[in-house]
């Protein structure tokens, strides 16, 4: 990093964010997620080109394995008929005996 870094304006960072708003620009500096401007004056800040970017590769690259990941099973509310009958104990029937002396 120079001694002197890129500076971007609020109108340049949202433009190369994709055209968010600026209280999305706020919003997400709060929470943490974008990083902060520098203070140039009583009411003027700038964010740093070099971390702007740094962003925007990391969430790139965030997006990417979201993409691409397996996507998790979801659990379902109605099991199965196979997880129903291993749930259920087994059925025993008994053979019918026949009184002796009937045909």
């Amino acid at each position: 990093m120079s001694l002197h870094p890129n500076l971007l304006s609020r109108a340049q960072v949202l433009e190369r964010l994709g055209g968010r708003s600026t209280s999305w620009l706020y919003q997400e500096m709060a929470e943490g997620r974008v990083p902060r401007p520098i203070r140039m004056g009583l009411s003027a800040v700038a964010w740093v080109e070099s971390e702007i970017s740094d962003y925007i590769a990391h969430h790139i690259a965030e997006c990417r394995v979201t993409l691409y990941a397996k996507p998790r099973k979801r659990p379902t509310k109605n099991p199965s008929s196979a997880e129903m009958l291993r749930k259920q104990p087994p059925i025993i029937i008994k053979a019918a005996s026949q009184p002796e002396g009937e045909t």
